[in-house]
C-alpha cells in the first residue's frame, strides 16, 4: 500500500463520547491489466474492453474429461510464471503421462487454451493463465505472434512490445523448467 497523498482529520462527536477518524484519500491507478486473478475468469476489463475467459466454467463442464484436466494442472505447477512457457519432455513422462498430453492437448488447443510453439514447448494463454504482471504484453505479443490471435493492448508501445515479445519468443533463458 502506497502513501496517502492527502490527508484529513475528522473529528465526530457520538452520544457515547468523542471518537477520532482519520480519513486517507489515495490516488486512483487506472491500470491495463485483465479483470483476472491467477486463473482467468469471466468479464471485461472497463479501461480495454479486453474479455476474460471464464475457466471456472468451462474446467467444471471438463470435470469428467480426466486427462484434460490433468494437463490443465500439470502446465499449471510446471509452467514459468514470468512466460508462460512450459516445456515438457516425453522421455520424463510415464507412459500414462504421455497418453493424456496426447489426448488433452487437442482440448486445449481447440479452447484457445495452449500452443505449441516449437517441439515440447507450449505456450499458455495469458488470458488462462495470467503471467507476472510485468511480462503481461510481453506474454500476449508472445502468444500473438504464436497463435495470430490478438489479445488487446495492454501497454500504449505496440512497436516496443513486439520488439521485447520477438527477444523474448527467441531467447532460451527465459523458457520453463525442462520437466
Amino acid at each position: 500500500m502506497g502513501k496517502p497523498t492527502t490527508s484529513t482529520k475528522l473529528e465526530l462527536d457520538i452520544s457515547s463520547g468523542s471518537r477520532e477518524f482519520h480519513l486517507y484519500a489515495f490516488p486512483k491507478h487506472n491500470n491495463k491489466f485483465p479483470p483476472y486473478s491467477g486463473i482467468g475468469r469471466a468479464g471485461t476489463n472497463w479501461t480495454t474492453g479486453i474479455k476474460g475467459i471464464d475457466v471456472d466454467d468451462i474446467m467444471m463442464s471438463l470435470a469428467n474429461d480426466f486427462n484434460t484436466n490433468w494437463l490443465f494442472w500439470f502446465m499449471r505447477k510446471h509452467r514459468n510464471i514470468e512466460t508462460n512457457i512450459v516445456i515438457i519432455e516425453p522421455s520424463k513422462l510415464t507412459v500414462a503421462e504421455k497418453l493424456r498430453l496426447h489426448k488433452a492437448y487437442p482440448v486445449l488447443l481447440a479452447l484457445g487454451w495452449v500452443k505449441r510453439f516449437k517441439n515440447k514447448h507450449y505456450l499458455i494463454n495469458p488470458k488462462v493463465m495470467i503471467p507476472l504482471a510485468e511480462n503481461l504484453a510481453k506474454v500476449c505479443e508472445h502468444w500473438f505472434l504464436a497463435t495470430g490471435e490478438n489479445l488487446g493492448s495492454y501497454i500504449n508501445d505496440e512497436n516496443q512490445t513486439r520488439q521485447l515479445a520477438q527477444s523474448f519468443a527467441n531467447d532460451a533463458s527465459n523458457t520453463g523448467e525442462i520437466i
